[in-house]
């Protein structure tokens, strides 16, 4: 074998041509790792499980578009405001939703946004491609905006607004530099953005920077772009509901100003520039902030030192996107992606004034162990994607996965009542209205379609949270059931201990539903210890002195932040939030299972939660238990003042005992 080995690569030394083939191949390989573990990544962080709810009603629009063969006017979906307008311009991606969901199922739905989030940086790669860009910025620039923007990779409509306005800038710059006759594509793109996203004035604002922008910098007037940009702009009537929905995002921008109850009480509506999002890194990760501000600074810097070069469109687009995405963390996407692309085009320009300088050796040498850098990082940030630990990391509740995850969905709920003909008017809070309304057929309480809600229905839901509030909300609309999400309503169970005609009659990871004392006699309330049993959790073993031998010693944070390139990471949300839930129910006993399953199956990486196993045994006087918590969270936060006096407070008690 080594002789013949030797042989076939001595033949291949002295054949000049073979060799430089093979070289020449090698040579390409080598080019097209980094764009190989750039796209590894993206694949990777495309690949996540169904955890929204919100899903529900896209599905339930495309389930009622082909059912009625009409579309709707006004709403349909709840029982609280039925003479509400509906304008529903996402019908085009809810027909294609609903049917991929026929078809295949949840799993073809997750096909669908890998997809789409594969062709928004394909549009991008060839978008920068066609602006010259160099491959080593393509690379850097890219890598950033998919840090940046896969915070907002869920499974809603607003992707189809980044396909749209990524592929309407490479058409509009295409003509621009080529002169070639290509915008009719220019009305295509806006009657289809205008019947999947309600965002297409982006599109709007677009065309007419590009069609004031050229002809000033031609100084003559460019007939054909003013027509197809025209004709683009007439194009948004083509829509179910002609003006009224062209006139939708204005409708939409007024209940976003500043005063808007939306815009002050649901967290993707806040200024990403607020110090409410600086300081709440569990809701906005640090990282996404940071790279957001650095685009920011990075465009702006370069504005300033190439501004002879900027065209009046590059100036009009940027300051616009910049503004709304300003005004809200939702809208950080759409300045991202196009601030990416015009600094690709100025660091181009940056690079040229260096190569009349002289210094492209010493230049070129950085880039070549930049893309070596960039494999090693994209390659690193793989790993940590697929063994969750890069969303662990931040407490998001996204996992690396595919199809539907049935633990962060009302599907469970769904199942209990469809199995019990739950068939009568419920309370229900408004995370899980489009889910249970879609699965049940049933009108619902509220949704999450603000714009159909409208303020007066949702400052009435809002004030349900304040104390007495649930109580007001359950005289006025005489439900028989109470249906949500306890993690993000949890006021509506402290309330409902202080009213005894009602009682639990399920509970799950997400959902509890309360019923009427006068409904469903035959079901009688929950014990909680008989649900844990359910979900085959083992209800004796309690005792904190198994921590060791389940998790070890308590490890450093640099071991758990190594581990997580390797070892698949737990972070079991809902039975936190069942924890939490138990305890708040006065069930204590249950509550201390579940807190120590959740250390257990996180296998005591997630630290925080032995503060709140610790408070569990303040409260039932059990000291040591306590002081064996306190001293497992000060290992990894020593000089927190609150730990320390509950320490000393265990030491002081369990002597005296």
């Amino acid at each position: 074998m080594g002789v013949e080995f030797k042989f076939q690569s001595e033949s291949i030394i002295n054949n000049p041509k073979r060799f430089a083939y093979l070289m020449r191949i090698l040579s390409k390989v080598i080019r097209l790792l980094p764009f190989a573990s750039l796209f590894l990544l993206l694949t990777a962080l495309s690949f996540r499980l169904i955890a929204e709810n919100d899903l529900g009603f896209h599905l339930h629009g495309g389930e009622w578009i082909l059912q009625n063969r009409a579309f709707p006017t006004f709403d349909s979906y709840t029982y609280t405001v039925p003479n509400h307008l509906y304008i529903d311009l996402h019908w085009l991606y809810q027909i294609l939703l609903y049917t991929v969901y026929v078809w295949i199922g949840f799993e073809g739905i997750s096909a669908v946004y890998v997809t789409l989030i594969l062709i928004v940086f394909t549009l991008m790669y060839y978008w920068f491609k066609s602006n010259q860009i160099t491959s080593s910025a393509t690379l850097w620039l890219m890598l950033g905006v998919l840090l940046t923007i896969e915070v907002r990779f869920n499974f809603r409509p607003e992707i189809m607004t980044w396909v749209w306005m990524i592929l309407m800038l490479f058409v509009l710059d295409h003509y621009v530099r080529e002169r070639r006759r290509v915008l009719w594509i220019l009305p295509v793109i806006m009657v289809l953005w205008t019947n999947t996203q309600g965002l297409f004035v982006i599109g709007l604002l677009i065309m007419g920077a590009y069609a004031v922008s050229v002809p000033f910098q031609e100084k003559k007037i460019d007939r054909y772009l003013w027509m197809w940009s025209f004709f683009g702009m007439a194009s948004i009537l083509i829509n179910p509901y002609f003006v009224d929905g062209a006139m939708f995002p204005v409708e939409l921008a007024t209940r976003l100003d500043s005063g808007s109850i939306f815009k002050n009480t649901i967290l993707e509506f806040i200024s990403p520039w607020s110090s409410f999002a600086r300081s709440r890194p569990a809701l906005f990760p640090p990282q996404v902030i940071a790279l957001y501000y650095l685009f920011t600074f990075l465009s702006g810097v370069l504005v300033i030192v190439t501004i002879r070069n900027r065209k009046i469109h590059e100036l009009v687009i940027a300051v616009a996107l910049f503004a709304v995405s300003y005004s809200q963390y939702r809208n950080i996407p759409l300045f991202v992606i196009y601030a990416s692309g015009l600094t690709g085009q100025m660091l181009n320009e940056v690079w040229f004034w260096f190569q009349k300088k002289r210094t492209m050796t010493s230049i070129s040498g950085i880039l070549r162990y930049s893309q070596c850098l960039l494999v090693f990082v994209t390659l690193s940030l793989s790993l940590r994607v697929v063994t969750d630990s890069y969303y662990i990391s931040d407490k998001r509740l996204i996992r690396f996965g595919w199809g539907l995850d049935s633990q962060f969905v009302a599907e469970r709920a769904f199942q209990f009542m469809e199995k019990h003909a739950i068939n009568r008017r419920f309370l229900n809070n408004i995370s899980i209205g489009n889910w249970l309304g879609w699965r049940l057929n049933q009108r619902v309480f509220i949704d999450g379609r603000l714009e159909v809600m409208k303020e007066k229905l949702y400052t009435e839901y809002q004030n349900s949270f304040n104390n007495g509030g649930l109580r007001l909300l359950v005289d006025r609309y005489l439900p028989q059931l109470i249906v949500f999400n306890y993690a993000s309503a949890m006021s509506w169970q402290n309330q409902l201990r202080d009213m005894p005609s009602w009682r639990i009659i399920y509970w799950d990871y997400n959902t509890a539903i309360y019923a009427h004392n006068s409904y469903l006699l035959q079901l009688p309330p929950i014990r909680f210890s008989e649900e844990l049993l359910k979900m085959g959790y083992d209800t004796v073993l309690t005792d904190i002195s198994y921590l060791d031998a389940w998790i070890g010693p308590p490890k450093s944070s640099t071991r758990i932040w190594l581990s997580g390139f390797f070892v698949k990471q737990k972070f079991p949300v809902p039975l936190l939030h069942m924890a939490l839930f138990a305890e708040s129910s006065g069930a204590l006993n249950e509550a201390e299972i579940l807190y120590l399953e959740f250390i257990r199956e996180s296998r005591g990486r997630i630290w925080e939660v032995f503060y709140n196993l610790g408070m569990l045994y303040y409260r039932q006087n059990s000291w040591e238990n306590a002081l064996d918590c306190f001293e497992r969270y000060r290992f990894y936060k020593p000089t927190d003042p609150k730990i320390i006096q509950l320490i000393f407070d265990c030491q002081q008690k369990s002597k005296r005992n």
